[in-house]
């Protein structure tokens, strides 16, 4: 069986969207689909500037190192750049539910770290006992050294 794929959104930071005529016009030649294109603000650090490698940490594994929790950095990170109303803390589920592009923030966001925390904390908190646990064994591997003794 030969499956085939569609893009259906493109959906990336306002500093490609130089690239999206160029991109359509491929698509066009090629006789394809149009996706839908979507450009979101940058992210910025807390000092103003665009978020880069100098603010700290790089890797989803940097910060679950930090103590994060997933859901509540992917919480955070929705949130950076779109919005549900007043909405500070959702589940992923409510995420994907009332997710549309039409609540995309117009300028940049400010990567706040103590906004991160609390959202981590909440999710944390509200977090079942072994998804907890497993939680902790993903932070317990990226935080421990490797046993020498071997």
């Amino acid at each position: 069986m030969i499956m085939i794929w569609a893009v259906t959104h493109v959906i990336r930071g306002d500093d490609h969207l130089n690239n999206a005529a160029r991109q359509i016009q491929i698509y066009l030649a090629m006789g394809w689909a149009l996706p839908i294109y979507a450009h979101i603000p940058l992210i910025h650090g807390p000092d103003g500037k665009k978020m880069s490698k100098r603010h700290g940490a790089t890797g989803v594994e940097e910060y679950q190192a930090l103590g994060y929790s997933a859901a509540g950095m992917r919480n955070y990170l929705a949130r950076l750049g779109w919005s549900h109303g007043d909405d500070e803390f959702f589940t992923d589920a409510q995420a994907q539910s009332w997710f549309d592009l039409e609540h995309i923030g117009k300028s940049p966001s400010r990567f706040d770290f103590k906004k991160l925390a609390n959202v981590s904390g909440q999710h944390i908190a509200q977090t079942e006992n072994a998804a907890l646990l497993h939680e902790l064994e993903g932070y317990l591997k990226v935080t421990t050294a490797p046993d020498l003794e071997q």
